[in-house]
């Protein structure tokens, strides 16, 4: 999606889009956020959803260290109270809480949906040779040493093929 501008100021980057359907006609409304604000127009977050699982008192968070970013300032606590990110460094500096906060709505923190075609062949290794080493270790950990040889097997084989499928 290519950035829209606002249509109010016609100045600032449009980060409120609404879609309006009634009957068959769509209409769409691209706003900056001051403008959203002087039209009514109040963005839903994701603690207007979920309001205990990014809002103050929400589990996950409790008694961690009010972290701040260096590069937006943007502290851990007010991530939970906006429900937004204010730059790409806050992935890493709040990692802890956001797998928290996935695990809590998705019930995990890795995507297990569709995968693009492009990428199928080579996800579908990675994780089944993830899954494998967890294999691996349960059957190490229960002595099992003749499947865990089997498993080791199996895993360079998957090795050989993804890394001649990545050359």
């Amino acid at each position: 999606m290519t950035p829209q501008i606002c249509q109010s100021c016609q100045k600032n980057l449009a980060t409120v889009h609404l879609t309006e359907i009634v009957g068959d006609q769509q209409r769409e409304v691209h706003y900056c956020e001051a403008c959203a604000q002087t039209e009514g127009v109040h963005p839903l977050s994701p603690q207007s959803f979920f309001p205990n699982l990014v809002g103050p008192g929400a589990g996950g968070g409790e008694g961690e260290p009010d972290l701040k970013c260096p590069e937006c300032g943007l502290t851990y606590a007010e991530f939970r109270q906006r429900g937004r990110l204010g730059c790409g460094a806050d992935y890493e500096l709040f990692r802890e809480g956001l797998i928290q906060l996935l695990e809590r709505i998705h019930g995990s923190s890795q995507h297990i949906g569709k995968i693009p075609e492009s990428e199928g062949d080579n996800l579908k290794l990675e994780r089944e040779i993830i899954e494998l080493r967890r294999e691996l270790t349960r059957a190490i950990h229960l002595e099992d040493y003749e499947q865990a040889a089997r498993i080791r097997d199996r895993i360079r084989e998957l090795e050989e093929t993804h890394a001649r499928g990545t050359d």
